[in-house]
């Protein structure tokens, strides 16, 4: 089973701009900020190393996801994009510091799947990408 996880959090969030000042990972849904959905899945889902992909001046995001990933006793790596492309631009700027497997989740939706059942899926597939 992966036990490692990617969460791009660099996007600029300028959608939700005219909305709130706060970054839109931080704004909250039924009182927590919405990261933390996604971090709290992940440790039920036994991931315990999760690598952020994040942009200069995002430290706001880094600093609360070292909070609740030492409250929940997960390994926290952030990585820099240094040249915005989008949603696979970090991903692919940062492809040598990463692990040869691990799902990619966008920590600005609310999701609730079985990690593991999507990884045997993986598997039996033989797929490269799942």
């Amino acid at each position: 089973m992966i036990k490692t996880a990617l969460l791009p959090v660099g996007g600029k969030g300028s959608r939700m701009k005219s909305f709130s000042e706060t970054p839109k990972l931080l704004i909250k849904l039924n009182g927590k900020p919405i990261i933390d959905y996604t971090l709290e899945k992940l440790a039920l889902n036994k991931i315990d190393k999760i690598f952020i992909i994040s942009r200069i001046g995002n430290e706001e995001i880094e600093n609360h996801c070292k909070k609740i990933c030492t409250k929940l006793n997960i390994s926290l790596i952030i990585l820099k994009e240094y040249r915005f492309k989008g949603n696979f631009g970090g991903i692919i700027e940062n492809a040598k510091n990463l692990p040869e497997e691990f799902f990619v989740i966008y920590p600005d939706i609310y999701w609730d799947c079985n990690l593991k059942n999507i990884y045997i899926h993986h598997i039996n597939s033989q797929s490269l990408l799942t």
